[in-house]
């Protein structure tokens, strides 16, 4: 008998025939297992080998968001300074400071805006990984959770690659804010009464992902011929598709671990169990059970 399972109350559903429900009482979303064995397995472990590519953009945005705010409260000081020398000194000693104090001001609020522009999105970037990293920790124990996997010769990272006995899973997480619409393989967003091309479009980067980590894995004789999902875990409800995807999947973040154990595949555990090996190398960070 299948049953939904709540991962925010720990409380789990019999599934009757015929029954059809989503939520739990608290409002979660509600995760569909066969078997409560299965899912009720030790803690996840996250073995990590340093921060991930989003993180570093991330803090280094945080890092000089707070360097502008102490050149503009340094800047205002000495322009400060140089008004008040004003009030004392016949001389233009005080214009000098004054000048200094503009002068930072300006650069400040130059750094400010440069930095925003730059690395807003990354501290965004890294709050849509985190949300779907944790997600995807609800998945029961036989499946393996890689986070920034950075293939040998390939410039981009790949965000999540989930390997389980149902296939391997290449993840895509955006965090955009606004209205999209998506035809196929097409993404546009809405602004200004129009709908625009979206340049860096989630779809190419997770289908080319796909297609980089299966021809990884073949050069390492793994046998590719097992499934392989390509998903944009979209942290935006505000998205309409228009025209059916082809390749991938977009999901909101809450639905991936239920949209993962509905695919109902199997494959041989040794195929899976190679990939796994051969993949672990080169992520920065591998979400386990330790089942000792």
């Amino acid at each position: 008998m299948p049953y939904l399972i709540c991962p925010q109350c720990d409380h789990y559903y019999e599934v009757e025939p015929g029954e059809e429900f989503s939520q739990c009482e608290c409002g979660q979303t509600l995760i569909k297992v066969e078997d409560l064995e299965e899912y009720y397995t030790p803690q996840r472990e996250s073995m990590a080998t340093g921060n991930t590519f989003t993180e570093e953009m991330a803090y280094q945005y945080h890092d000089n968001k707070e360097k502008g705010k102490n050149l503009t409260i340094i800047g205002g000081a000495i322009a400060i300074m140089g008004l008040l020398l004003s009030l004392f000194l016949l001389n233009f000693l005080f214009l000098i400071f004054v000048l200094i104090g503009l002068a930072l001001l300006i650069y400040a609020q130059s750094f400010i805006s440069q930095n925003e522009l730059k690395g807003k999105g990354w501290a965004k970037g890294l709050e849509g990984e985190d949300i779907v990293s944790d997600y995807l920790k609800q998945l029961p124990h036989d499946y393996f959770i890689y986070n920034d996997v950075n293939l040998p010769g390939k410039r981009g990272n790949i965000d999540h690659v989930v390997i389980g006995p149902n296939g391997i899973f290449v993840i895509e997480t955006k965090n955009y804010s606004g209205k999209y619409l998506i035809k196929g393989n097409d993404w546009f967003y809405y602004k200004g009464g129009n709908y625009h091309t979206v340049k860096t479009n989630p779809a190419h980067q997770v289908i080319g992902n796909t297609l980089e980590l299966k021809k990884f894995l073949e050069s390492k004789d793994v046998d590719t011929s097992i499934w392989f999902q390509a998903i944009v875990a979209f942290k935006n409800s505000d998205f309409r598709v228009a025209e059916k995807t082809k390749a991938y999947k977009v999901i909101v973040p809450e639905k991936v671990p239920e949209f993962i154990l509905n695919i109902k595949r199997n494959y041989d555990i040794e195929i899976l169990k190679k990939a796994a090996l051969e993949l672990e190398p080169y992520c920065v960070e591998l979400s386990f059970v330790n089942k000792n």
